[in-house]
């Protein structure tokens, strides 16, 4: 590793992490995911909070709709070896159609895997408690965390599985 004798201005505290100004959200279109550039919050603790504080604030177009339900919150997100764990309020299990509630799972495993997060599967919680089933939606084959191709009946169009 490197260590770097030059001073800075800045504070001896490290700095939160390098927040891109937009981000790759995933909303509904037409009964399937439709990735869209939102524009993020800088203030946040990591790119990954930043995504999914965007994506619970829902789409800025009349074109997407969100099956994520009003009042959901973030509670944290922590990743681990590329496992993102996500811990959400009990909002998010509020009861929809399986299809809706396998949309709105889908919606955050689409929004946080991605080469730019280094995140490879996704783990749920609610209010802190390891989920295997959100709602009447079952988490992947397996419980454990899912990933994009849990959720490819609802890949954006023209987008293909991903390799194993």
């Amino acid at each position: 590793s490197r260590t770097s004798s030059s001073r800075s201005p800045s504070s001896p505290t490290p700095s939160p992490e390098q927040i891109p100004a937009n981000g790759r959200l995933f909303f509904v279109r037409k009964g399937r995911l439709e990735p869209a550039t939102t524009k993020l919050q800088p203030v946040l603790d990591s790119v990954e909070e930043a995504l999914l504080v965007a994506l619970f604030q829902g789409p800025r177009s009349a074109e997407t709709s969100t099956e994520i339900p009003e009042g959901t919150r973030l509670n944290g997100v922590v990743v681990v070896n590329g496992i993102a764990t996500v811990d959400v309020s009990t909002d998010f299990e509020l009861p929809a159609d399986p299809r809706s509630q396998a949309l709105r799972i889908a919606q955050v495993v689409y929004t946080l895997i991605d080469p730019t997060t280094g995140i490879r599967s996704v783990r749920f919680q609610i209010d802190g408690v390891d989920q295997v089933a959100i709602g009447g939606a079952q988490l992947g084959t397996i419980p454990g965390p899912v990933d994009r191709d849990d959720y490819v009946r609802f890949a954006p169009r023209g987008e293909k599985r991903t390799a194993a």
